[in-house]
């Protein structure tokens, strides 16, 4: 008992730490505004994943690097809009479990990637972009994912592999802004600026209606707010949202 208390104390650390930044976090659920108390997220996943000791082993390890990964995406992502994590933290403690042994080492192990890739991709860095909406939503992943559709289509949009792809990705983007080898990621022109590379606005207002109006067509193609999210590659959901962003912005 003690110790499931000590999980659901975790989980509610991590919801005193957002709600002090950000009021009332946005869920891009079509069903509800705001997302789900992180309180709840912690039951939820006891709820799923059980209570045996090894579990609870788990989701103790877990709390404690949750908790960090929203630190690092709060400091390098301040102006994020959505904070959707369900489907995020499935993803983690399920892969975690299949590690047997190792579970609580790849716990930790997926910490660092995700800190790291915050750091590579947020307003401290050069690439200096928004939001984290693009990674979070499997617009990323998807990408990866059609690229060799046939060894990476049962990689998920959290798994290790991926995020490796990621990080190794975004070094190499911050080389080419240095080195100015790539017309796409020039160096920014003004400290205020974010780094935009669609064809479509990213202000915040036209980022959540765009996203909403998504969402509610079920076109995202990772449904992080819903835990038994089913990620979807095989659609062209680049060119989706290209569209609708260009419906929108003639009404």
């Amino acid at each position: 008992m003690k110790m499931l208390d000590n999980i659901i104390q975790s989980f509610q650390i991590i919801e005193t730490f957002l709600n002090s930044r950000i009021q009332n976090p946005r869920s891009l659920s079509p069903e509800h505004e705001h997302v789900m108390s992180f309180t709840q997220l912690g039951q939820q996943m006891i709820h799923l994943f059980g209570n045996s000791r090894d579990c609870l082993d788990l989701l103790s390890e877990v709390g404690r690097s949750f908790l960090h990964i929203v630190e690092a995406q709060y400091t390098h992502f301040p102006e994020n809009i959505f904070w959707d994590f369900d489907y995020f933290l499935v993803c983690l403690i399920r892969d975690a479990l299949a590690e047997k042994e190792n579970s609580l080492r790849y716990v930790r192990e997926i910490e660092k990637k995700m800190i790291m890739l915050q750091e590579l991709f947020g307003i401290q860095s050069p690439l200096k972009f928004r939001y984290v909406h693009d990674f979070m939503y499997g617009y990323d992943w998807i990408k990866w994912v059609q690229k060799d559709a046939e060894n990476r289509k049962d990689r998920g949009p959290f798994s290790s592999e991926f995020l490796d792809y990621l990080i190794m990705r975004g070094l190499e983007l911050h080389q080419n802004i240095h080195q100015k080898t790539d017309m796409d990621y020039q160096p920014l022109s003004h400290e205020s600026e974010f780094r935009n590379v669609f064809s479509f606005s990213r202000e915040p207002d036209v980022e959540i209606r765009l996203f909403s109006h998504l969402a509610r067509q079920h076109l995202i193609p990772v449904e992080t707010w819903n835990a038994e999210a089913r990620p979807d590659w095989n659609k062209p959901y680049y060119d989706l949202r290209e569209k609708k962003a260009v419906e929108l912005e003639s009404t």
